[in-house]
């Protein structure tokens, strides 16, 4: 066996976390108050010298023009939060605790000062928001959820491990909790001495607890295990304070298939993970299983697995969800707002008008499908579509498989270009040429293929 070394990583000093920083910022120290540079020193010592902590709180604050912005990151509640994680894998923690930390994230998430109210800075709910990207959220954990996965682990190391000492001092699941671990397993029995008679996932695919609700209810030994329950039919007299009448089929059912199981004394009972390849216990599974059901969003295609900057990804998710603040959802709320159109002055701003129906928006769409392998992105290829999510996929539908990546960065693009030239009109009441936002889309998607879309660079940079 070869030796390996070992390097113990050492922290990063003040001084050289306070440089990465400013670099992660793009801010240089001379463009700095004094307050700001205080602050930031502050939050650089709060991370302990942690690289990924400074350059991604770095990178937050550097957009931050007030003073506030940065102090809210300092005085944030997250830092006197320690060791979160392990509390959710060893205890049940109080509704009020996952709420005010979901209001911490929460302002974090939509850059809301502590003292400032939400407004319309909060575009998409929160258990929207904290769901999986392939179901329309935007991946952030969902605490409740996340915490529960957490704590199935006790029940997993308690098959696995039975002869540590904690296994015998009970476990900070749930009800729920067990449920959903019986749901997520499945168990053969050998000699029965782990598999629970009533909470285990052994007999019939679901546990006897759920098929059984009536037996389970007037049973006064709900935690036996199979090999207690079935000696001596110990099951049975369980049941002896309970109403005959009511439980007659329940109890016959139950009987006639445990009538020809039998035990095998030198084979343990063994558990299978179903939710993984490997038939292991592991979080993410765990987490995931609580979103079944669901309805896939084509959020995780078009814009998830596309290339694109992190902001046109967030935009194009809102965009999909239709929680861009157009004229007619302003309207909605009686909020000052445009009315038309700025782009052809015309009709009422929506989100369909805006980015497909508009003249301006369809004359730059035809402009972009003379680009190569992008004749996908010409109007008379989604016309007909009456929706925006139809017309995504109709232009994808009609470009060559070969390039369809490379075209999802595309449509992207030029929906965040259509809506930076909509906001430069109202807001700055600057106005560009049609030729004008072409080049300026030109000159994005080189930039984009440079910083590694190279699904991107195919379409632009491949000979013909």
């Amino acid at each position: 066996m070869n030796s390996t070394l070992l390097y113990n990583l050492r922290a990063l000093s003040v001084d050289d976390s306070w440089k990465l920083f400013l670099q992660s910022s793009g801010r240089d120290k001379e463009d700095l108050d004094s307050e700001f540079i205080d602050i930031g020193k502050d939050i650089v010592r709060k991370c302990g010298g942690v690289p990924l902590a400074v350059k991604a709180l770095g990178g937050i604050v550097g957009s931050k023009k007030e003073i506030n912005s940065w102090r809210a990151v300092k005085e944030s509640e997250l830092w006197d939060i320690g060791g979160t994680t392990y509390a959710f894998t060893a205890l049940t923690l109080p509704k009020k605790f996952t709420m005010a930390f979901d209001q911490v994230r929460r302002r974090f998430t939509w850059d809301i000062d502590e003292t400032g109210t939400a407004g319309g800075k909060c575009k998409v709910n929160w258990p929207a928001v904290c769901s999986p990207t392939s179901f329309g959220g935007l991946g952030i954990l969902d605490l409740d959820r996340f915490a529960r996965a957490l704590r199935l682990r006790w029940l997993w190391l308690q098959w696995h491990h039975p002869e540590r000492p904690w296994t015998q001092l009970g476990t900070p699941c749930s009800a729920l909790d067990r449920c959903l671990f019986a749901a997520a397993t499945r168990v053969t029995v050998g000699n029965g001495t782990r598999a629970s008679f009533w909470w285990s996932n052994w007999c019939g695919g679901e546990t006897l607890r759920c098929r059984f609700p009536l037996l389970y209810k007037h049973s006064i030994r709900k935690h036996r295990t199979v090999a207690q329950a079935l000696s001596d039919s110990r099951w049975v007299l369980d049941l002896r304070r309970a109403p005959h009448g009511a439980i007659a089929t329940e109890f016959l059912t139950l009987w006639r298939e445990l009538s020809s199981i039998a035990l095998q004394p030198d084979v343990d009972d063994s558990i299978l993970w179903i939710l993984s390849a490997d038939g292991c216990y592991s979080t993410k599974s765990a987490y995931l299983a609580q979103f079944a059901g669901r309805i896939t969003s084509v959020a995780q295609d078009l814009i998830w697995e596309t290339w694109a900057p992190a902001k046109c990804k967030l935009f194009g998710w809102l965009l999909i969800q239709k929680r861009v603040w157009t004229a007619d959802r302003l309207l909605q709320r009686g909020w000052p707002n445009c009315y038309f159109c700025p782009l052809c002055i015309r009709n009422l701003e929506t989100h369909q008008h805006l980015f497909f129906d508009c003249p301006f928006a369809r004359l730059l769409w035809a402009s972009i499908a003379s680009w190569r392998h992008c004749s996908g992105l010409a109007p008379r290829a989604w016309s007909a579509c009456d929706n925006m999510h139809d017309a995504w996929h109709a232009m994808i539908a009609a470009t060559h498989v070969d390039h369809r990546d490379g075209v999802k960065s595309v449509i992207i693009l030029v929906l965040w270009e259509l809506w930076t030239e909509r906001n430069a009109r109202i807001f700055k009441d600057k106005a560009s040429s049609l030729r004008q936002l072409l080049h300026r889309i030109e000159d994005e998607a080189n930039g984009w293929a440079f910083a590694g879309a190279k699904k991107l660079q195919r379409l632009i940079w491949e000979p013909p």
